[in-house]
Protein backbone atom coordinates (compact mmCIF):
# COMPACT_ATOMS: atom_id res chain seq x y z
CA UNK A 1 0.00 0.00 0.00
CA UNK A 2 0.82 3.65 -1.18
CA UNK A 3 2.05 6.63 1.48
CA UNK A 4 -0.42 9.26 0.83
CA UNK A 5 0.20 12.71 1.83
CA UNK A 6 -2.74 15.27 1.42
CA UNK A 7 -2.06 18.60 0.72
CA UNK A 8 -4.33 21.92 1.31
CA UNK A 9 -6.77 18.91 3.18
CA UNK A 10 -9.59 21.18 4.80
CA UNK A 11 -11.50 19.80 8.00
CA UNK A 12 -14.59 17.44 7.55
CA UNK A 13 -17.49 20.14 7.40
CA UNK A 14 -20.93 18.05 8.27
CA UNK A 15 -23.88 18.62 6.70
CA UNK A 16 -25.99 21.58 8.07
CA UNK A 17 -29.17 20.66 9.92
CA UNK A 18 -31.85 22.91 11.03
CA UNK A 19 -32.19 24.22 14.61
CA UNK A 20 -35.53 22.89 15.55
CA UNK A 21 -36.14 25.28 18.67
CA UNK A 22 -35.67 28.37 16.21
CA UNK A 23 -38.13 26.47 13.97
CA UNK A 24 -40.38 26.55 16.86
CA UNK A 25 -40.25 30.06 17.64
CA UNK A 26 -40.74 31.24 14.40
CA UNK A 27 -44.21 29.32 14.26
CA UNK A 28 -45.05 30.48 17.39
CA UNK A 29 -44.44 34.35 16.29
CA UNK A 30 -46.27 33.34 13.11
CA UNK A 31 -49.48 32.53 14.88
CA UNK A 32 -48.81 35.33 16.88
CA UNK A 33 -48.55 37.57 13.87
CA UNK A 34 -51.89 36.08 12.51
CA UNK A 35 -53.70 36.34 16.08
CA UNK A 36 -52.41 40.46 16.28
CA UNK A 37 -53.34 41.07 12.66
CA UNK A 38 -57.54 39.33 13.54
CA UNK A 39 -57.29 41.57 16.55
CA UNK A 40 -56.73 44.25 14.27
CA UNK A 41 -59.61 43.47 11.94
CA UNK A 42 -61.85 43.49 15.23
CA UNK A 43 -61.05 46.11 17.40
CA UNK A 44 -58.66 48.68 14.84
CA UNK A 45 -56.22 49.13 17.09
CA UNK A 46 -52.94 49.79 15.27
CA UNK A 47 -50.91 48.57 18.08
CA UNK A 48 -52.43 45.29 17.33
CA UNK A 49 -51.51 45.83 13.49
CA UNK A 50 -47.57 46.78 14.55
CA UNK A 51 -47.42 43.54 16.56
CA UNK A 52 -48.93 41.56 13.45
CA UNK A 53 -46.05 43.17 11.32
CA UNK A 54 -43.13 42.48 13.95
CA UNK A 55 -44.17 38.97 14.95
CA UNK A 56 -44.24 37.96 11.07
CA UNK A 57 -41.11 39.85 10.26
CA UNK A 58 -38.87 38.44 12.86
CA UNK A 59 -40.45 34.75 11.77
CA UNK A 60 -39.58 35.13 8.37
CA UNK A 61 -36.28 35.96 8.88
CA UNK A 62 -35.94 33.75 11.39
CA UNK A 63 -36.78 30.91 8.99
CA UNK A 64 -34.10 32.60 6.26
CA UNK A 65 -31.58 32.42 8.97
CA UNK A 66 -31.90 29.07 9.52
CA UNK A 67 -32.03 27.48 6.43
CA UNK A 68 -29.54 24.28 6.00
CA UNK A 69 -28.09 26.57 2.58
CA UNK A 70 -27.65 30.15 4.18
CA UNK A 71 -25.59 27.99 7.04
CA UNK A 72 -23.38 26.47 4.38
CA UNK A 73 -20.67 28.46 3.07
CA UNK A 74 -19.18 25.05 2.01
CA UNK A 75 -22.00 24.18 -0.50
CA UNK A 76 -20.44 21.96 -3.41
CA UNK A 77 -22.28 22.26 -6.73
CA UNK A 78 -23.28 19.19 -8.59
CA UNK A 79 -20.10 19.36 -10.63
CA UNK A 80 -17.49 19.46 -8.34
CA UNK A 81 -19.09 17.11 -6.43
CA UNK A 82 -19.03 14.51 -8.84
CA UNK A 83 -15.38 15.71 -9.14
CA UNK A 84 -14.51 14.70 -5.55
CA UNK A 85 -16.02 11.02 -6.25
CA UNK A 86 -13.89 10.90 -8.85
CA UNK A 87 -10.89 11.53 -7.28
CA UNK A 88 -11.73 9.48 -4.44
CA UNK A 89 -11.71 6.96 -6.84
CA UNK A 90 -8.41 7.32 -7.99
CA UNK A 91 -6.63 8.06 -4.36
CA UNK A 92 -7.78 4.72 -3.73
CA UNK A 93 -6.78 2.91 -6.49
CA UNK A 94 -3.45 4.90 -6.58
CA UNK A 95 -3.15 4.18 -1.98
CA UNK A 96 -3.97 0.67 -2.44
CA UNK A 97 -2.47 -0.84 -5.23
CA UNK A 98 0.58 0.58 -5.86
CA UNK A 99 3.24 -0.81 -3.71
CA UNK A 100 4.20 0.60 -0.35
CA UNK A 101 7.14 1.90 -2.13
CA UNK A 102 5.90 4.48 -3.27
CA UNK A 103 4.28 8.24 -2.08
CA UNK A 104 1.27 9.57 -3.07
CA UNK A 105 1.04 13.54 -2.78
CA UNK A 106 -2.44 14.69 -2.96
CA UNK A 107 -3.66 18.31 -4.57
CA UNK A 108 -0.41 19.79 -4.74
CA UNK A 109 -0.30 23.81 -5.60
CA UNK A 110 2.95 24.83 -7.82
CA UNK A 111 4.06 27.86 -8.99
CA UNK A 112 7.36 29.15 -10.60
CA UNK A 113 7.94 32.39 -12.35
CA UNK A 114 4.25 33.44 -12.15
CA UNK A 115 3.09 30.29 -13.41
CA UNK A 116 0.40 27.87 -11.31
CA UNK A 117 -1.45 24.93 -11.18
CA UNK A 118 -2.63 22.37 -9.25
CA UNK A 119 -1.86 18.46 -9.50
CA UNK A 120 -4.60 16.47 -8.37
CA UNK A 121 -2.07 13.53 -7.70
CA UNK A 122 2.25 13.28 -7.83
CA UNK A 123 3.29 9.36 -7.36
CA UNK A 124 7.16 9.47 -6.62
CA UNK A 125 8.65 6.00 -6.48
CA UNK A 126 11.98 4.39 -7.63
CA UNK A 127 10.42 4.12 -11.19
CA UNK A 128 10.15 7.55 -11.45
CA UNK A 129 7.90 11.00 -11.03
CA UNK A 130 3.97 10.84 -12.52
CA UNK A 131 1.56 13.01 -12.58
CA UNK A 132 -2.36 12.14 -12.13
CA UNK A 133 -4.87 14.17 -13.59
CA UNK A 134 -7.82 12.60 -12.90
CA UNK A 135 -11.06 13.64 -14.86
CA UNK A 136 -14.84 11.92 -13.63
CA UNK A 137 -16.77 13.00 -16.92
CA UNK A 138 -19.78 11.07 -17.64
CA UNK A 139 -20.79 10.39 -21.89
CA UNK A 140 -19.17 10.63 -24.79
CA UNK A 141 -15.61 12.63 -24.67
CA UNK A 142 -14.62 14.25 -27.88
CA UNK A 143 -11.14 16.22 -27.97
CA UNK A 144 -8.35 17.13 -29.74
CA UNK A 145 -4.68 16.80 -28.42
CA UNK A 146 -3.88 20.08 -30.00
CA UNK A 147 -6.73 22.01 -29.01
CA UNK A 148 -7.48 24.16 -25.73
CA UNK A 149 -11.16 22.96 -25.26
CA UNK A 150 -12.93 19.39 -25.63
CA UNK A 151 -16.71 18.54 -25.70
CA UNK A 152 -18.90 16.26 -23.52
CA UNK A 153 -21.62 14.92 -24.93
CA UNK A 154 -24.20 13.47 -22.29
CA UNK A 155 -27.62 12.71 -21.45
CA UNK A 156 -29.34 14.32 -18.49
CA UNK A 157 -31.82 11.90 -16.25
CA UNK A 158 -34.71 13.28 -17.74
CA UNK A 159 -33.24 12.11 -21.46
CA UNK A 160 -32.45 15.81 -22.39
CA UNK A 161 -29.05 16.32 -24.97
CA UNK A 162 -26.09 18.62 -23.34
CA UNK A 163 -23.04 19.51 -25.14
CA UNK A 164 -20.52 20.84 -22.28
CA UNK A 165 -16.70 22.11 -22.59
CA UNK A 166 -14.09 21.21 -20.39
CA UNK A 167 -10.43 22.25 -20.87
CA UNK A 168 -7.87 19.65 -22.72
CA UNK A 169 -6.58 17.71 -19.82
CA UNK A 170 -3.86 16.20 -22.02
CA UNK A 171 -2.59 20.25 -22.62
CA UNK A 172 -3.16 20.65 -18.36
CA UNK A 173 -0.84 18.07 -17.48
CA UNK A 174 1.65 19.06 -20.01
CA UNK A 175 1.89 22.44 -18.42
CA UNK A 176 1.89 20.95 -14.97
CA UNK A 177 4.93 18.66 -16.16
CA UNK A 178 6.74 21.90 -17.18
CA UNK A 179 5.87 23.94 -14.25
CA UNK A 180 6.51 21.32 -11.71
CA UNK A 181 10.47 20.38 -13.57
CA UNK A 182 11.24 23.72 -13.42
CA UNK A 183 10.52 24.01 -10.00
CA UNK A 184 12.34 20.80 -9.09
CA UNK A 185 15.52 21.87 -10.89
CA UNK A 186 15.25 25.85 -9.52
CA UNK A 187 15.88 23.01 -6.10
CA UNK A 188 18.92 21.24 -7.24
CA UNK A 189 16.50 17.84 -8.31
CA UNK A 190 16.59 16.98 -12.31
CA UNK A 191 14.24 14.29 -12.88
CA UNK A 192 11.70 13.24 -15.78
CA UNK A 193 8.47 13.69 -15.48
CA UNK A 194 5.37 11.66 -16.87
CA UNK A 195 1.82 12.63 -17.19
CA UNK A 196 -0.92 10.42 -17.12
CA UNK A 197 -5.30 11.47 -17.51
CA UNK A 198 -7.24 8.88 -16.15
CA UNK A 199 -10.66 8.84 -16.60
CA UNK A 200 -12.59 7.42 -13.53
CA UNK A 201 -16.50 7.46 -14.97
CA UNK A 202 -16.85 3.32 -16.22
CA UNK A 203 -19.73 4.52 -18.63
CA UNK A 204 -17.55 7.66 -20.08
CA UNK A 205 -16.37 6.77 -23.87
CA UNK A 206 -13.17 9.12 -25.26
CA UNK A 207 -12.77 9.97 -29.19
CA UNK A 208 -9.56 11.56 -29.29
CA UNK A 209 -7.65 13.23 -32.34
CA UNK A 210 -4.41 13.10 -32.40
CA UNK A 211 -1.91 11.58 -30.20
CA UNK A 212 -0.29 13.14 -26.79
CA UNK A 213 3.08 13.96 -26.38
CA UNK A 214 4.96 10.86 -25.91
CA UNK A 215 5.50 11.55 -22.18
CA UNK A 216 1.44 11.81 -20.78
CA UNK A 217 -0.41 8.75 -21.53
CA UNK A 218 -4.75 8.50 -20.95
CA UNK A 219 -6.47 5.96 -19.42
CA UNK A 220 -10.04 5.03 -18.69
CA UNK A 221 -11.40 3.56 -15.29
CA UNK A 222 -11.27 -0.23 -17.75
CA UNK A 223 -7.89 0.19 -17.85
CA UNK A 224 -7.13 0.91 -14.50
CA UNK A 225 -4.45 -2.15 -14.44
CA UNK A 226 -2.65 -0.77 -17.33
CA UNK A 227 -2.31 2.77 -15.17
CA UNK A 228 -0.73 1.11 -12.29
CA UNK A 229 1.27 -1.52 -14.38
CA UNK A 230 2.93 1.95 -16.67
CA UNK A 231 3.94 3.38 -12.82
CA UNK A 232 5.38 0.70 -11.99
CA UNK A 233 7.30 -0.36 -15.03
CA UNK A 234 8.72 3.04 -15.11
CA UNK A 235 12.36 3.15 -15.70
CA UNK A 236 13.59 6.36 -13.80
CA UNK A 237 16.00 4.49 -11.07
CA UNK A 238 15.50 6.81 -8.59
CA UNK A 239 17.65 6.68 -5.87
CA UNK A 240 16.30 7.17 -2.19
CA UNK A 241 18.12 10.87 -1.37
CA UNK A 242 16.36 11.89 -4.35
CA UNK A 243 12.70 10.45 -3.64
CA UNK A 244 13.12 11.80 -0.18
CA UNK A 245 14.38 15.15 -1.62
CA UNK A 246 11.32 15.67 -3.88
CA UNK A 247 9.00 14.51 -1.03
CA UNK A 248 10.30 16.85 1.38
CA UNK A 249 9.82 19.87 -1.11
CA UNK A 250 6.62 18.89 -2.30
CA UNK A 251 4.92 18.29 1.27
Amino acid sequence: MAKLIHKNNKPFVPEPKRNGGADLIAIILLFAAIASGFAFLITDNTLMLAAAVISFIISVLIFIVNSPHSASPSYTPPEKAYGNIGEKKAEFVLENYLPDEYTVIQNIPICFNGDRSEIDNLVIGRTGVFIVEVKNLKGLIVGNCEEKIWKQYKTDQYGKEHIDENKNPVMQVSRQIRILKEYLKANGVKTYIRGVVYFTDKEMKLQLIGEPKKDIHIFNYKQTKELLSYIKKGDANLSDKTINRIIDLLS
